[in-house]
């Protein structure tokens, strides 16, 4: 366990410079922390089983970055997937982690893969949150359209909640035990741009995201990590460095 390691997030949480791109849109530290803490209040209301982690089935957005804040803020066990997989890999996941929920999005293509795992592990809840509050104005006109599927309807079941169901609860109170394993903080590059190309799941991102937020740094991030996709992020936002991964890994 890292001593002191929401204390240090909570630190730097007031600070609303652009410290998130995502498709010509950023997001501040503020800004993410502030609907995390609503978030966090909203899935402790819940009463889902600390035991069991709470998944998070997300392209990297900055609203699995939020996801993985409130979990944290809630006092929960995050525990992030790559959806890119295969299904078989995906239902290994979910039968090893056996999660009370998991957080995913109303893009077609990542739901339906989600809403699949759901159906095989007990009492576990969808949290879905709208592809629509992640992008600009005429990228929201255009949403159900974009690559990878079209807007995907929520079922009118008690099992699926919107996410922003969650933000109506109010904030988490006092800052939680630090979570077992949290991520490790490294020295960031003061001033570094950092562009994130590899799954949210891995080691290796969660530690930039949170060297990146205790530092002087910025992200980007993508919403596809195929190689066409990335050089035209690399293009339009010329970042310092890249965070990488050796190969696409869950988290604990």
């Amino acid at each position: 366990m890292t001593a002191g390691f929401l204390q240090q997030l909570a630190e730097r949480s007031e600070d609303k410079s652009p410290f998130l791109n995502f498709l010509e849109r950023s997001w501040s530290r503020h800004d993410l922390w502030q609907e995390a803490g609503r978030a966090a209040g909203g899935l402790s209301a819940l009463g889902l089983s600390a035991k069991r982690p709470l998944g998070i089935l997300l392209p990297n957005l900055p609203g699995a970055v939020t996801a993985l804040l409130a979990i944290w803020l809630a006092g929960q066990r995050p525990a992030l997937v790559d959806g890119r997989q295969a299904m078989p890999a995906l239902h290994r996941w979910a039968a090893e982690k056996q999660p009370a929920a998991v957080v995913t999005l109303d893009l077609a293509s990542v739901f339906e893969r989600a809403r699949a795992l759901a159906a095989v592990t007990p009492s576990c809840r969808l949290i879905v949150m709208p592809i629509a509050d992640q992008l600009g104005f005429w990228k929201r006109i255009i949403a159900p359209w974009l690559r990878g599927g079209g807007a995907a309807k929520r079922p009118d079941d008690t099992e699926f909640l919107a996410w922003s169901d969650l933000l109506h609860a109010g904030a988490a109170g006092e800052l939680p035990s630090d979570p077992a394993g949290p991520p490790e903080i490294q020295a960031w590059p003061q001033g570094a741009k950092g562009l994130i190309t590899c799954p949210l799941s891995a080691p290796e991102a969660q530690s930039a995201l949170v060297s990146a937020w205790c530092g002087e740094g910025r992200l980007i991030l993508s919403p596809r990590l195929d190689q066409r996709s990335l050089d035209k992020v690399r293009k339009a936002s010329r970042p310092d460095l890249e965070v990488t991964a050796e190969v696409s890994r869950e988290s604990a």
